[in-house]
């Protein structure tokens, strides 16, 4: 018999000596990735929070073609469990320069809305970059997803309790509006 290969994961967070800030507005957050906007093709990145709204990562997930960017929930769930965080944002860009979401940009937003529940994560926002500052915010707009309860999606850890019951007055929490 063939001894079996194994692959073996190692993982180590080294954290940044850096200052944390802290995301309360999704404007802030349009601002900061502006220059995707610039971008001939689309690219998903993810803003990665803690429980108190302090980014912990910023990660490119995806990049696409001039009018698509497939991302995989999959791949957004890794990146979150990786460090750590209990908070995601999406934002991407359309090249275009219209943030008007497309059936797909509502299509993924909700499975990773979905998937994300399954670990006790919520999705405070998917932000679309337009040209000229113009940008989309599911949240302020309130279009973000609620958990598709027909996802079957269920995590036994939680009971009979639907995961991030999405019922809280702002969609990031401990902040005022923009």
């Amino acid at each position: 018999m063939r001894p079996y290969r194994t692959q073996e994961i190692k993982l180590r967070l080294v954290r940044s000596s850096r200052a944390t800030f802290t995301v309360n507005r999704s404007g802030h957050v349009a601002k900061a990735f502006a220059d995707l906007s610039r971008e001939p093709r689309e690219s998903l990145w993810g803003v990665f929070l803690n429980g108190a709204n302090e980014v912990v990562c910023l990660d490119r997930l995806s990049t696409g073609t001039i009018n698509a960017s497939l991302a995989d929930p999959a791949e957004v769930i890794r990146s979150a469990l990786l460090v750590a965080s209990t908070r995601i944002i999406l934002v991407h860009a359309h090249p275009s320069g219209l943030p008007t979401p497309s059936a797909q940009d509502r299509t993924i937003t909700q499975a990773i809305v979905n998937a994300a529940a399954l670990f006790n994560i919520q999705v405070l926002d998917h932000i679309i970059i337009g040209s000229y500052g113009r940008y989309y915010s599911f949240a302020d707009e309130g279009a973000l997803p609620k958990l598709d309860p027909g996802a079957a999606l269920h995590n036994p850890a939680l009971g009979n309790q639907t995961p991030l019951a999405q019922d809280t007055p702002s969609v990031y929490p401990h902040c005022s509006p923009r």
